[in-house]
């Protein structure tokens, strides 16, 4: 039976789907280890385990002769050091059930439909080359926006193993603790009835779980050094 640790990564590794095909990217698996046949897109990994059961040995198989930079430790208990890696970052899973009962926002949140929207909202982002286009009009992504007098926040939600995944947050001139609060309400009246992913660190880790995220464990993120 899978864990809520298990669908949050089959949901990021859904997610990574999306994007490579937005790219024109391949991709392939094997037992315990996803991965792409040619160079990431920025912000995005060469290789992410899939399942606690991914040892050292088969991620350094899945790699062969690939020029592998990035890998995704999703259980955090890959030991990579010796293959020329180090840890980039260390972050967590987060959580929160679904809520029947959104409540209505004050804040003006909306889905973004629009070519030009979009390009505002990469650009503060700092993902124009990454967030495609043709992301927009799918039913499985919503890209959202939140526009104030101190600037642009915004997020994407897409669906994948039956639940909605949480990511590309960022926040200009909002209140952190506002922010993943909001998330829970926009999400949930989009797509109704079901758990939300994601994974944070730092500072974002901490607004989130201060306001009914949990977190599920740990994660790695390997660089070659």
């Amino acid at each position: 039976m899978k864990t809520y640790l298990d669908i949050a990564v089959l949901n990021n590794i859904a997610w990574c789907e999306i994007i490579c095909k937005t790219h024109q990217i391949e991709y392939s698996s094997s037992r315990h280890v996803w991965g792409i046949l040619s160079k990431a897109p920025p912000f995005y990994p060469d290789i992410i385990t899939s399942s606690k059961a991914a040892t050292t040995k088969e991620v350094v198989d899945f790699m062969g002769d690939k020029n592998i930079l990035s890998i995704k430790d999703s259980f955090a208990d890959l030991k990579l050091q010796p293959y020329g890696f180090k840890q980039l970052f260390q972050a967590e899973w987060i959580y929160h059930p679904p809520i029947s009962m959104p409540k209505l926002l004050d804040s003006p949140w909306r889905v973004i439909a629009t070519e030009d929207e979009l390009k505002k909202w990469t650009s503060v982002h700092g993902s124009e080359q990454v967030i495609k286009k043709n992301l927009l009009g799918r039913n499985d992504v919503k890209i959202f926006i939140h526009e104030h007098k101190d600037g642009i926040s915004g997020f994407i939600a897409n669906l994948g193993a039956d639940v909605v995944g949480i990511s590309n947050v960022f926040s200009n001139g909002y209140i952190e603790k506002d922010l993943w609060s909001d998330i829970v309400h926009v999400v949930s009246t989009v797509f109704p009835d079901l758990s939300m992913v994601g994974y944070e660190h730092d500072d974002d880790l901490k607004s989130a779980l201060s306001c009914g995220w949990v977190s599920l464990g740990p994660l790695y993120v390997w660089v070659k050094s």
